[in-house]
């Protein structure tokens, strides 16, 4: 029997050769987006959010590329040529239906990102938020809260979702072992944190509020010398942009105090597929 993995490049295979047909999608090119599913498909760790306000979209599809790639396939071919499909991940849920807004498909994304991302982290972004298009815009600040992307993920089918967000850091050093010990046991488990612990020459910066940004643990956390003021961590993580995965610190010539690290993050969800 074919894999997951070779089912999904046979969908996308019928999907390229299709009859031309109508798209509601004003920019968004079949070719193009064929490609980049497989690509995607091959490697889930190149889905990307550009410059707009998906960092909880993305990683939400990067989880869902990674557990289920035909899952994905499906999902955007659907939103592709029918502008709504439903999020079924797993066997134990109603799912969750979403809808391309006029606007959105209207809307012309930087080519920085490509369709296979664009199409369906925009589309579960765009309904989250009541703001719609707005956080397309160039200014656009506004994130996932960790209650809707706990409940996204709850709803769309993971299993044993669990939270801990906290908007007044230093967070507790509790939040950061209990994330641990779900990576642990193989959960996926995205962390909110402060951008700049990416951001080379910037892990030191003073944080800008309380904007923080999603990532996928990929590695344990790391430790030395907890209990001493000078204790450092380590550890990494899965993230949009031209690197993808980020060991932190990311100069290890410069270590991160565990202090700096607690004032940049700010809590974790947890599933299980």
């Amino acid at each position: 029997m074919p894999s997951r993995e070779e089912q999904a490049l046979k969908l996308i295979d019928d999907f390229h050769k299709a009859p031309h047909g109508h798209t509601p999608w004003y920019h968004v090119h079949r070719q193009e987006l064929a490609a980049g599913m497989e690509d995607r498909v091959h490697h889930p760790n190149k889905v990307t959010q550009g410059h707009y306000g998906t960092c909880g979209a993305s990683v939400l599809v990067r989880d869902i590329i990674e557990d289920d790639p035909v899952e994905y396939v499906k999902l955007t071919t659907s939103l592709y040529w029918h502008a709504r499909c439903k999020i079924h991940h797993g066997r134990h849920a109603w799912g969750m239906p979403l809808t391309a807004s006029y606007d959105l498909r209207r809307f012309k994304p930087d080519p920085c990102i490509n369709p296979a991302d664009w199409v369906l982290t925009s589309t579960v972004r765009d309904n989250l938020t009541f703001c719609r298009l707005k956080l397309f815009g160039p200014k656009a600040v506004e994130g996932t809260t960790f209650a809707q992307q706990a409940h996204l993920l709850q709803d769309i089918g993971y299993r044993a979702v669990v939270r801990d967000g906290h908007f007044g850091p230093p967070a507790p050093l509790l939040t950061m072992w209990d994330a641990d010990s779900y990576w642990k046991r193989h959960f996926h488990v995205q962390i909110g944190i402060n951008a700049t612990l990416i951001k080379q020459g910037q892990q030191d910066d003073s944080p800008n509020g309380h904007h923080y940004h999603w990532v996928e643990l990929l590695t344990s956390f790391t430790v030395d010398n907890e209990s001493s003021p000078d204790a450092t961590v380590s550890f990494s993580v899965w993230s949009w942009g031209h690197q993808k995965e980020y060991a932190v610190p990311l100069n290890p010539a410069v270590p991160l105090k565990l202090e700096v690290f607690r004032k940049k993050f700010f809590g974790y969800v947890a599933a299980k597929y």
